[in-house]
């Protein structure tokens, strides 16, 4: 992941837009008004990380703000045709960002997140470097669309997994340490579980439109919301979107892919995928 950087005014009332911010980190489109709209902007202020490992650490899901962010102000979007705001205009309940004290030259970073909610670190759409120079006479700067920001490869060239074709039809991850991008697992960030069905496609296919895995337009898509703590989902009782349920892998002529889905993340990749091979 490649997040820009934008040099401004040291101690400057800096004021932040985000009208430009169109597309997501997934080059998903950002559409004010709606479910992926920016609802929240997040002021942070981040210690003993360079600006190289806050990115690696975005790109695979691993950035912990308990450990890294020394101070959090968020400017709360309550309606759609706001897109600018003061820094001084950031806060947490009551306190508010005092530039000329908070926004000085540091070692730290600053960076702003865009995200379609107002609770830090869920569902960031964008982010942007904001470095206080010496010099610098800037006091605006604007959300990037983040299709551009992240450089992303998928390999799923590897072993199905056998489920019986008439079924049962449980799917167990207990048994998981590692995500998709090799990251321990965290049990608890899987919300949901997606059953989709590609028509057509082959693995390789798959590969090349995986930032679209969830909208492939002619897929057919099923889900079923993860308790907290659960790690295994019956099949039977994933539903489409118009409630219609799972009756079985009636065709074979594509891919039956299930990824478990975590909302909550700085990227919103999913936690696991498996390409599986229903057997008679």
């Amino acid at each position: 992941m490649t997040i820009p950087v934008e040099e401004t005014q040291p101690g400057a009332d800096v004021e932040v837009c985000w009208d430009e911010v169109a597309t997501d980190f997934m080059g998903h489109d950002v559409v004010p008004g709606t479910g992926t709209g920016i609802k929240g902007v997040h002021w942070g202020q981040i210690t003993r990380l360079t600006e190289e490992q806050i990115q690696k650490q975005f790109a695979i899901g691993t950035f912990d703000s308990t450990k890294s962010v020394k101070k959090i102000r968020t400017f709360p979007v309550a309606d759609a045709t706001t897109t600018c705001a003061k820094l001084s205009q950031f806060h947490t309940g009551e306190s508010y960002l005092v530039p000329e004290q908070d926004y000085v030259v540091s070692v730290d970073k600053y960076m702003l997140l865009f995200a379609s909610s107002q609770v830090q670190g869920e569902a960031t759409r964008s982010a942007l470097f904001i470095k206080p120079t010496e010099g610098s006479n800037i006091t605006k700067v604007k959300g990037p669309s983040g299709g551009s920001e992240l450089l992303f490869s998928a390999d799923f060239n590897k072993p199905k997994v056998d489920i019986p074709a008439k079924g049962p039809w449980v799917v167990d991850w207990s048994a998981l340490t590692k995500d998709c991008v090799g990251v321990d697992v965290v049990f608890g960030n899987i919300e949901t579980l997606l059953l989709a069905f590609y028509p057509g496609y082959d693995t390789a296919t798959l590969a090349e439109h995986a930032l679209d895995y969830d909208r492939i337009p002619g897929a057919t898509y099923y889900k079923a919301t993860i308790p907290g703590g659960k790690n295994s989902a019956d099949l039977a009782e994933v539903k489409t979107d118009q409630g219609e349920a799972f009756t079985g892998f009636n065709t074979t002529d594509g891919l039956w892919v299930v990824a478990l889905q975590c909302s909550k993340c700085y990227l919103p990749a999913p936690v696991a995928v498996a390409i599986l091979n229903p057997t008679s």
